[in-house]
């Protein structure tokens, strides 16, 4: 996301697959989309982040989810 327009892609994983849910799109210069933001992101409604590059996943989609961001 950018300093005040983006967006917020929302994925799905399963066994078989990742696949978006849906995408909105965001500009914090406008008060509706910037409560939308902070109703998201505020703490404690974050969703836990996980990750798998992408050659692990195609080896391994089931097992190769790691908590984190995945700078390892």
């Amino acid at each position: 996301m950018s300093v005040s327009r983006g967006h917020i892609d929302v994925y799905r994983r399963t066994s078989d697959a990742v696949t978006r849910v849906s995408e909105q799109s965001l500009d914090l210069e406008r008060s509706c989309d910037r409560e939308r933001y902070e109703a998201l992101l505020r703490s404690g409604h974050r969703l836990p982040v996980e990750s798998c590059k992408l050659l692990e996943y195609r080896r391994a989609a089931a097992t190769c989810w790691q908590p984190g961001l995945g700078h390892r």
